[in-house]
């Protein structure tokens, strides 16, 4: 029987050996197992009843495929490095921005549980069960999430490879049910309520709801055998998968009226395993949160061990949820979100141009200026496309890497990096 160090190790500060690499399609039914999560599904409804199904399959289409691009770009490097996101960035960046990553993979890993606590407690009660403690539901929830995340890698591809399948047959009865008393005109001639919508904006939603997640993908890439295995995930997880999951969302809030998906599986009659679906969909999603804030948080502590960060940062985010402090994190993390898709841009013209070399470099113990300059450039300018003021392409997620990228290639062709 394996001794515990060997079921925890997850290789979280050195190169992933060859021998426990995995597959294209491993990763891609990682990724899409993190999206299939209820924040996805109410902005597919959403999408729905607002734009109609061609409109709205359009700019997630567009979406979709500026996701894709991104996550190869960001994947390549995590398959050339078998470096962690946050070690990759401790060598271009230093310790500063690990920082930053993993406050917001925690604080939207508190603010997710606490939402599955209420959504858990709503779900029960629909079912004739007198459960009324949100907060035993957010921690039992968490419980869960911190015993699959403890284990890493391996615990969550075991995880997606059951609850993917699992989840799509689900969604897949939700739009037979829903759709059994419509037709397929009825859904390709829907208009929407809304007209102010371009394939621009939504093309921005799209981006915007999974750019972290993208910008994170060497996490899981660093396990992958090939660049071609890299791009074979991101084509199946964010060109094909993310568009299956919100078409899923779209269509039967078209045919029922409804725009929240838990709100469709309980009008078709499917409570208890509406339920089941929760919880499948929150314990994948939260548990990729954990996952790379603890990532982030092992470039940082270099002598304590993963498996303890893991337990210490999920008990500290679970006590964020239970004291409602979660609520206030939402705009913060929102506006940090902002500085995340600059990092990637920074990280991908570091190793794939500066080092295309290079598949290994000593972390910085510093602040690489340059780097960091660069980076809060793009984060400007994706706060001036937030607001209106600006625009580039539409998507301020893809200008502020394009601007990061810009700089710090401008900056460096001439000069070293410099630290202190």
């Amino acid at each position: 029987m394996p001794e515990f160090s060997e079921l925890v190790e997850d290789f979280s500060r050195h190169p992933v050996p060859e021998e426990k690499m995995v597959s294209g399609i491993h990763l891609g039914i990682m990724v899409i197992g993190v999206m299939i999560t209820v924040p996805a599904f109410v902005l597919g409804s959403q999408l729905g009843t607002d734009l109609g199904f061609t409109r709205a399959m359009i700019g997630i289409s567009v979406g979709a495929v500026l996701l894709t691009l991104i996550s190869g770009a960001t994947g390549t490097v995590g398959a050339i490095t078998h470096l962690s996101t946050s070690m990759i960035n401790r060598c271009t960046f230093g310790t500063i921005i690990n920082t930053l990553l993993g406050i917001t993979a925690l604080g939207w890993y508190s603010v997710i549980i606490a939402l599955f606590g209420e959504a858990a407690v709503g779900a029960l009660q629909d079912l004739g069960m007198r459960f009324t403690s949100v907060n035993l539901a957010t921690l039992i929830g968490s419980l869960l999430t911190v015993l699959i995340t403890v284990f890493g890698f391996k615990a969550l591809d075991k995880m997606a490879l059951i609850a993917v399948p699992i989840m799509l047959v689900f969604l897949v009865v939700v739009l037979y049910l829903a759709t059994r008393d419509s037709s397929l005109a009825h859904v390709l001639e829907s208009e929407g309520s809304r007209q102010d919508l371009g394939t621009g904006e939504v093309a921005s939603l799209i981006v915007g709801s999974f750019i972290v997640g993208a910008t994170l993908f060497p996490d899981m890439c660093r396990y992958a055998r090939s660049i071609g295995q890299v791009w074979l995930g991101s084509i199946l997880s964010y060109g094909i998968g993310y568009v299956l999951v919100l078409s899923l969302a779209i269509i039967p809030s078209i045919t029922t009226g409804k725009s929240d998906l838990i709100a469709i599986i309980s009008f078709v009659g499917l409570g208890v395993y509406g339920f089941a679906m929760l919880l499948f969909s929150t314990l994948t999603t939260v548990s990729y949160n954990l996952y790379s804030g603890s990532l982030a948080a092992a470039a940082l502590f270099q002598n304590t061990k993963k498996w303890v960060l893991v337990i210490i940062l999920g008990m500290v985010s679970t006590v964020i949820a239970l004291l409602g402090a979660s609520e206030f994190f939402i705009d913060w993390i929102t506006v940090l979100s902002l500085a995340i898709p600059p990092i990637g841009g920074v990280y991908v013209v570091d190793w794939l141009w500066l080092r295309r070399s290079q598949k290994t470099a000593e972390p910085l113990e510093g602040v690489a200026w340059t780097a960091l300059i660069s980076c809060v450039a793009g984060s400007l300018v994706a706060h001036q496309t937030y607001l209106g003021q600006m625009e580039i392409s539409a998507v301020p997620a893809v200008d502020a890497m394009l601007t990061a990228s810009l700089v710090y290639g401008l900056l460096t062709i001439n000069h070293s990096r410099w630290t202190n």
